[in-house]
């Protein structure tokens, strides 16, 4: 028996995303059953049910396998362990890592002694080559398979002409992403005489910064400015046509499990300008990609891209075609399906 578990979640995250493609990829060649649970306190109910049912199996001797998308909160790994417990029974569990608060999980937490012991023996898939190599040098079984994105048309690269330059935000809307500061910068870009558009898609997310209400009212002293475009939540095929139809995507995010994001990863394979905060992770997702990396003046950073956008079409063409052999699905599910195929 085959079980697919992972949380259901209210907001569209890059990572419901690849989830949602893995399973539906799996669920085409195999008999992987999809087993959802709920965030929160209750998901420990039918966490436990898919539990029972891995512990008897266990009895009876049969062949098992799970592929586990894990989850981040304390609550979350407690909910996790009923099913990584099941390993001390020699049931196979890889656990799918799509942020970077795996090390804070296992190395910084007070319960981090039980987190190490329950993912002794686990096979880990991080995004992250850095974080992989940690976890590797702690004698975990941990690997890198990079997250994917699927683009619709033929690699082209816009150019600014006589409309307005367009800036657009792609991610969920929160206070530790920068979204803060950005539309300060946006704001000031503005008085110095610049024209453009700025397109502002995802939800409100609360976080330790700002919570939803505060983050709101933040927002909302910018949202009658003229160059401000509020879209809000979309699909992503949706997403995808308003990075297409972009100059610049910008996420100076310093979210502490920020990993490899969809958003940086789409407007790399489209060719786009980037502007990101300049820490680990988004270092490593951009690689050798000409973007814009900004400590602090996001200001400065926008000034440069969009003087540049023409100058630097070509260059980020070349860099567009190597993100997208980098970040392509059939080389994620090739790696994926030696990972799930491996002998324990």
């Amino acid at each position: 028996m085959r079980y697919f578990i992972s949380v259901s979640s209210n907001f569209i995250t890059g990572q419901s995303k690849i989830t949602a493609s893995i399973f539906e990829c799996l669920a085409s060649k195999t008999d992987w059953q999809d087993r959802r649970v709920r965030p929160g306190w209750s998901g420990l109910k039918s966490m436990l049910s898919i539990s029972l049912k891995i512990f008897l199996g266990c009895i009876l001797n049969h062949e098992q396998k799970i592929y586990l998308v894990n989850s981040r909160s304390g609550m979350g790994f407690l909910r996790d362990c009923m099913v990584l417990f099941s390993r001390r029974f020699n049931v196979k569990i890889i656990a799918h890592s799509h942020g970077s608060d795996i090390l804070e999980l296992l190395f910084e937490r007070k319960y981090s002694a039980l987190a190490r012991f329950m993912y002794t023996g686990v096979t880990i898939i991080t995004p992250s080559h850095r974080i992989a190599k940690k976890l590797r040098i702690y004698g975990f079984d941990a690997h890198t398979v990079e997250n994917f994105f699927e683009w619709t048309e033929d690699l082209t690269v816009e150019v600014t002409s006589s409309r307005a330059t367009q800036i657009l935000w792609n991610s969920n809307r929160m206070a530790s992403k920068g979204l803060p500061e950005l539309l300060s910068a946006l704001d000031k870009l503005s008085d110095l005489g610049y024209e453009f558009s700025f397109i502002c898609l995802g939800s409100f997310v609360g976080d330790d910064e700002l919570s939803t209400e505060q983050l709101l009212r933040v927002v909302a002293r910018f949202t009658a400015r003229d160059w401000f475009c509020d879209v809000g939540p979309v699909t992503p095929n949706e997403a995808e046509e308003y990075v297409q139809s972009s100059d610049i995507v910008v996420l100076p995010s310093r979210y502490p499990t920020e990993c490899q994001p969809i958003s940086v990863i789409s407007a790399m394979c489209y060719g786009k300008s980037i502007i990101i905060k300049d820490t680990e992770a988004l270092r490593e997702t951009v690689g050798d990609y000409p973007a814009s990396l900004a400590s602090n003046d996001i200001l400065k950073a926008l000034i440069f891209e969009i003087d540049n956008l023409d100058k630097n079409g070509v260059l980020r063409q070349d860099a567009a075609k190597r993100a997208r052999e980098r970040f392509n699905k059939e080389l994620f599910l090739t790696k994926l399906d030696y990972i799930l195929n491996a002998k324990i």
